[in-house]
Formats: C-alpha cells, sequence, structure tokens
C-alpha cells in the first residue's frame, strides 16, 4: 500500500525513472559541463596564422570582412557554399531520421514497447 500524504487523500506513488534516470542525469551533467566548457574557453585558444593575421582560433573580424576558424578563412561571398552545405546537412538529418525512425518503429520495436519493460504497478502508473 503507498503511503499517504499529510496534505491530501491521494497516494503518492513512487517514481519508477529514479534508478535509471541517475546514469543518463550523469552524462547529461558530464556534457553539458563539457560544451559549455569548451564555450567559455575557445576564444583565448590562439592559432598561428604568420605575420600580420590574428592569431586567435574562433574569430570574426568584422573591419576585414572575414572570419577564422582554426584553419579556415571564410570570406563574405563563401557563405553560400556554407549555406548549402548546412541545407543539406539538415535534408540528410530529416531524411535519416525518417528512414530510422521507420525501421525502429515499423520492425525492430518489440511489440509490447516499452511497457514490459518499465517497472512499477501499471495501475499506479496509468493513473
Amino acid at each position: 500500500m503507498p503511503k499517504m500524504s499529510s496534505r491530501s487523500t491521494l497516494p503518492v506513488a513512487k517514481s519508477i525513472h529514479s534508478e535509471s534516470g541517475a546514469r543518463i542525469e550523469r552524462v547529461k551533467w558530464i556534457v553539458l559541463c563539457i560544451t559549455l566548457g569548451i564555450y567559455y574557453l575557445l576564444p583565448f585558444v590562439r592559432w598561428d596564422r604568420g605575420p600580420n593575421a590574428p592569431s586567435q582560433a574562433v574569430l570574426i573580424d568584422f573591419p576585414n570582412r572575414r572570419f577564422y576558424f582554426f584553419f579556415i578563412e571564410i570570406w563574405p561571398q563563401e557563405f553560400y557554399y556554407l549555406t548549402g552545405l548546412l541545407i543539406l546537412a539538415a535534408m540528410a538529418l530529416f531524411l535519416m531520421n525518417a528512414l530510422a525512425g521507420r525501421l525502429w518503429c515499423g520492425y525492430l520495436l518489440p511489440a509490447d514497447g516499452l511497457d514490459g519493460s518499465v517497472p512499477g504497478d501499471r495501475t499506479v502508473d496509468r493513473g
């Protein structure tokens, strides 16, 4: 019998995600710290481009109209290539999502979905 809350007459259900969620939460925080570290520390990374050139690894140079990303120097007229590359990447992402989603949901997902693998009382889970 679930324990009763002092404020209401409804039973308090035990969370079924407490065991499996701990590992996912830990991985989420690790990835968050790594990506924020990259975001905050990347402007301080130096990159040697030769004499009379900026030495910052990632730099948007507005007065000279250039964008530096490590060994790549992008001029404004080259952003059309970058735009096309990003559009192709987005289309590939949508296509792979459609194909992989159809394969998973149509052929590989077990017949009962996730209902059989999640611990807990079914009547409490469904309300």
